[in-house]
């Protein structure tokens, strides 16, 4: 009976850390209910069912629970450090809600390290975390190829609605998450988690036909990830699968893993250069995005403003001569279910807030084919209240998409209404291409320059840092050019570090990645160790690999 009951226990621990890993990616946008100091939405809602399945299987063998496993010192440093941060930050309770995320995957770790061996803990995990990746793949194909079904209230609950950067010839998937960075970063872990849960799957079936279908779900996932991680279009992201994929042919010849775990890599490899090699022959979107020159897109439209808008009025209709130019390789009709029409919304500057104003739509006067000009006069509503906006004038295809969305900036006439109505155009920093995703946000900055802020803001609070999440309020302080924007970290996990938790926490995060890696690596050089355990110890092992290297150019 009490063997049942810890059956019971450790089921509902390891599905209660399927439901963490899960929402970790799919979070809903809006609280489901206040809780205390926070607002709980779905991410929080699971952890909370997490902790609370922890502490009714802690509760069955305290004892065993407190005793001390491989990476709990590091695992406790690193969450500690970033308590002790909070105390000196700016905003605590930002602070305190990241570094609580952050204790979340602590308590993950924590409680997976408890489970029985025989409960397969870390193959659920992997499992979960796998499948969670594929499900952000799909959903950020859907919400970039499918805006009918991506309206859905299914998928809106998701949507972040933040603007995603990168080259502005270049369709970029977002998913759920709000760069595409991200996504990638979830598809290099995924890889070769996903490469090892395949091959052990396939070890344990006992018939050839289950075993050769499971290996061909394996390589059919590889492709789906590689081609995914192709589509993000992050170059450090491409030289990360590149590394990993690598990795896995070394580590798994040079520890006996056999030929068909260093062969599954390899073949990865393979499957990587074929994928690359047919989308750069297809079209040079990807030659564009690794520096080859620019994108001959289908739909391409290159906009000249020949009359600055005057006699603008707030609340009134506005006009504007707009000469446009096909760019593109497609001619655009004028009538018909493949029309294109120019069409336009108002965002408020700086802060991309979108207005809601009537809607006008400017017909082309007649077919425009190929390198062929057309002069329009585009009508447009204006805003109601006072203040500074954007009009982004912007060609959509009927039914399609907006020409923004594949790589032609959009047309954007910066506007002042003044209290008494009246409108005149003003000057702004940002290129066209920082409002491609419908915000007015300025386009990223330099590395460089976000890495030598974060090295000031470190000399600045040397101990503890400006505390956690509180660089990406705080940067422009520290390099003159640098525009406030809360969506920029530094672009690199250890300046992150010594910026937001100072020397105390750069030395808790290096010490946690080692302490993890040496522990994984030693499991991958133990060839008396089980299969399960020395495979997914090979999967993590790379995948932390990846993170560290990725995290020298990007901050997750």
């Amino acid at each position: 009976m009490r063997d049942r009951q810890s059956q019971l226990r450790a089921t509902l621990v390891l599905a209660a850390a399927a439901l963490a890993v899960s929402f970790s990616a799919f979070e809903a946008r809006e609280p489901l209910f206040e809780l205390a100091f926070t607002r709980v939405t779905t991410s929080e809602a699971a952890a909370l069912v997490f902790v609370i399945a922890l502490a009714v299987w802690a509760m069955g063998d305290l004892k065993d629970f407190l005793s001390r496993r491989a990476l709990d010192l590091p695992v406790l440093l690193f969450v500690a450090s970033n308590l002790v941060a909070v105390a000196v930050s700016e905003d605590r309770a930002a602070s305190l809600r990241y570094t609580l995320r952050m204790a979340l995957a602590a308590l993950v770790y924590l409680g997976i390290s408890r489970l029985p061996v025989r409960r397969r803990s870390h193959l659920v995990v992997a499992g979960a975390t796998a499948a969670t990746a594929a499900g952000v793949a799909v959903v950020g194909l859907v919400e970039s190829y499918d805006s009918g079904f991506a309206r859905t209230h299914l998928l809106k609950v998701f949507q972040e609605s933040i603007t995603t950067f990168g080259n502005g010839s270049i369709v970029r998937i977002s998913s759920t998450l709000p760069f595409s960075t991200l996504l990638s970063a979830y598809l290099e872990l995924c890889l070769p988690l996903f490469i090892v849960f395949g091959l052990w799957l396939a070890s344990r079936v006992s018939g050839m036909a289950w075993r050769r279908m499971l290996i061909a779900g394996t390589l059919a996932g590889m492709v789906a990830i590689i081609a995914a991680q192709m589509f993000t279009f992050t170059r450090a992201g491409y030289a990360v699968l590149f590394l990993s994929l690598l990795l896995g042919v070394v580590l798994g010849s040079r520890y006996g893993y056999g030929r068909s775990v260093w062969g599954m890599f390899a073949a990865g490899l393979v499957l990587m250069v074929l994928i690359f090699g047919l989308e750069a022959g297809f079209d040079n979107r990807l030659g564009a995005r690794l520096g080859g020159g620019e994108v001959q897109p289908g739909r391409g439209v290159q906009y000249t403003l020949l009359e600055t808008p005057g006699g603008l009025k707030a609340g009134e209709q506005g006009t504007a001569l707009v000469r446009f130019k096909n760019t593109g390789s497609e001619a655009w009709e004028a009538g018909g279910g493949r029309e294109s029409n120019l069409t336009y919304r108002w965002v408020s500057y700086p802060g991309g807030d979108e207005q809601d104003v009537s809607f006008l739509i400017t017909n082309l006067p007649h077919a425009v084919a190929t390198g062929a000009e057309v002069d329009v006069r585009a009508y447009f509503s204006t805003p109601s209240e006072p203040g500074r906006y954007a009009l982004v004038l912007d060609l959509v295809a009927a039914g399609a998409t907006w020409y923004s969305a594949v790589g032609s900036p959009p047309l954007v006439i910066p506007v002042e209404f003044a209290p008494d109505g009246g409108g005149s155009v003003y000057e702004i920093a940002e290129t066209a291409a920082a409002f491609n995703a419908g915000g007015a946000g300025s386009e990223t900055p330099p590395r460089s320059q976000l890495w030598k802020a974060a090295v000031r803001a470190w000399t600045s609070h040397p101990l503890l840092g400006l505390g956690p999440d509180q660089f990406r309020l705080h940067h422009h302080e520290y390099y003159e050019g640098l525009i406030p924007d809360e969506r920029f970290r530094s672009h690199n996990i250890f300046l992150e570090a010594l910026a937001t938790t100072g020397v105390v926490g750069f030395a808790a995060i290096v010490y946690l990645l080692t302490a993890a890696l040496w522990v994984q690596y030693r499991l991958v050089r133990d060839r008396g160790m089980e299969m399960s355990a020395r495979l997914l110890s090979l999967g993590v092992t790379i995948a932390t690999v990846g993170y560290v290297v990725h995290n020298f150019f990007d901050c997750f």
